[in-house]
């Protein structure tokens, strides 16, 4: 549903609205002179959709976005399913991929340099090539080298 705002700034006098055109609101001031206001909309779209701004329609959210900014832009996924920033897009999924696991607020997060999976940000479960699994500290790193 589209929401139509309008906000005028009244000057002395009585104003009273005599036409709405897509660009201007028409109103005659004190029954004499005729002023264009400029006409402020306010467009709310339905949950699974976002307002774009080139076409002036609602346009879908991508699969599993329950609230979305633009199509390559989600704020809030859809039960089930985790928020994934990646490549400068905010999409939704249902398991993170390689290199993210699944943090405790239902977002994708990124592991540890060098590490594949992971199921913590200090927890890898499975290295990069060439490299080997390091459990220090209550923490287990993907190192190319062992510490000596």
């Amino acid at each position: 549903m589209n929401e139509f705002i309008v906000h005028l700034k009244e000057e002395t006098g009585s104003t009273h609205l005599i036409g709405l055109t897509s660009k201007f609101l028409v109103v005659i001031a004190d029954d004499q002179f005729m002023y264009d206001f400029s006409l402020y909309c306010k467009f709310e779209c339905p949950d699974d959709q976002y307002f774009d701004s080139d076409s002036k329609t609602c346009k879908n959210c991508l699969e599993n976005c329950e609230t979305c900014t633009t199509t390559t832009d989600c704020s809030k996924c859809a039960d089930n399913n985790l928020l994934l920033n990646k490549d400068s897009s905010t999409t939704c999924v249902t398991v993170c991929p390689a290199k993210y696991y699944a943090n405790p607020n239902d977002e994708c997060d990124t592991c540890l340099e060098n590490c594949e999976t992971c199921t913590t940000k200090t927890d890898c479960s499975k290295c990069a090539d060439n490299n080997l699994l390091l459990n220090k500290d209550s923490s287990i790193s993907c190192v190319a080298v062992c510490p000596t």
